[in-house]
């Protein structure tokens, strides 16, 4: 929300708000990494769902997404989460930067907004909710 994209590093420099976070802007392709993971730090299933058009066709949260199989995404989400140690179902919402490497833009310690795209992800989540019982 509020997402200003700047043509010129100088116009940001103009930017008059205190309240916004800068960061670089990620021209390639967009992916929502769904996983799951429990115990901390582990994940136990993992999708990629790449976003093919947006609101706005820039910034704007996905209108249409697909399945797609991104490996290097997949490992950068596998080291973040164990990084991070999270657990639970997580978003890792990434971009590819101009040379084509992966990047975590944002991540969301929830259900992703296109869960009915990696149907697994809750599949373990439930599956993990009911264990023992």
């Amino acid at each position: 929300q509020g997402v200003v994209v700047y043509q010129q590093a100088s116009d940001a420099v103009r930017e008059q708000r205190t309240d916004v976070v800068c960061q670089e802007f990620m021209p390639g392709e967009g992916c929502d990494l769904n996983l799951f993971a429990y115990p901390a730090g582990h994940v136990k299933a993992i999708a990629v769902l790449q976003t093919t058009r947006t609101r706005d066709g820039i910034t704007r949260n996905a209108e249409n997404i697909q399945r797609v199989v991104r490996r290097d995404m997949v490992e950068l989400g596998i080291r973040v989460t164990r990084t991070l140690k999270l657990e639970g179902p997580v978003a890792i919402d990434m971009r590819r930067d101009r040379n084509g490497v992966p990047q975590v833009l944002g991540i969301n310690a929830r259900i992703g907004a296109n869960m009915m795209g990696s149907e697994e992800i809750l599949e373990s989540f439930i599956m993990t909710a009911f264990e023992g019982d």
